[in-house]
């Protein structure tokens, strides 16, 4: 059975994602979710690029390639970035190329940075105009109030307010450094889940990224974290079982 390497979004904690985590692990999936080097509550995290989360990727998930299984990353957020990076010479078709067994087969990004242009970054993403619901403090980006609304809108008060108060810091250096590799450049096939009422990404944004990148299209009617909502989690699950068999 395929491996899933789930790729987490930025101030967020793989943890959050455990309606997707439970339900594949319960299946039979071995399901990979690294914190990223790049979120965190302290120093530790000042000067972390999305390179540092590459490398928190590989360590957990080239075991596997190299003992010959498959995969399906997921990415989310930011995750697509070091998520689409983490890819480059890694996928079925590339290791096949190189006379190797295992690889990466298949990609879902949900609401998800795909950047379609070498040297982009989420900063160009957002037209190089940064929002007014994070701010930087020293080499961190800091959540302001607003942010509860951008990530959870579809969300009753309580449980966005709960949600809010699990996240960490950002690193400042993640959101900056351009990339090295696109998503258009992704030798597997792609899905881009399309959550339509998301405020950080508008699905028009999430709709360019999804056709630059030739993936299949699926909108789901949510903001930006259907994987804490019981519904749409549901259908996450179902869509990554899907592409990963």
């Amino acid at each position: 059975m395929p491996v899933i390497c789930l790729v987490h979004g930025a101030w967020h904690h793989p943890a959050s994602y455990h309606r997707i985590i439970d339900p594949l692990r319960a299946c039979g999936y071995t399901v990979l979710a690294p914190v990223n080097a790049t979120v965190g509550s302290g120093g530790s995290i000042a000067g972390k690029t999305y390179a540092d989360d590459v490398k928190r990727i590989h360590e957990v998930l080239l075991p596997h390639l190299d003992a010959g299984e498959e995969a399906t990353m997921v990415c989310h957020s930011y995750g697509g970035i070091p998520g689409t990076a983490a890819l480059h010479g890694h996928t079925v078709e590339e290791r096949k190329a190189r006379g190797l067994e295992g690889g990466v087969r298949s990609v879902l990004y949900f609401a998800a940075a795909a950047v379609p242009q070498r040297g982009m970054s989420l900063y160009t993403l957002e037209n190089d105009n940064w929002p007014g619901w994070h701010r930087q403090e020293g080499e961190m980006r800091l959540l302001n109030p607003e942010a509860m609304d951008v990530f959870y809108n579809d969300m009753p008060k309580e449980e966005r307010e709960s949600h809010f108060a699990g996240l960490m810091y950002q690193s400042h250096a993640s959101l900056v450094t351009p990339t090295q590799y696109a998503a258009t450049e992704v030798k597997a096939p792609k899905i881009y889940v399309v959550c339509t009422n998301d405020k950080c990404i508008p699905a028009l944004g999430q709709q360019a990224m999804a056709n630059a990148m030739g993936a299949r299209v699926i909108e789901l009617t949510c903001g930006r974290s259907p994987f804490l909502k019981e519904a749409e989690s549901k259908e996450l699950v179902r869509l990554i079982m899907d592409l990963a068999t």
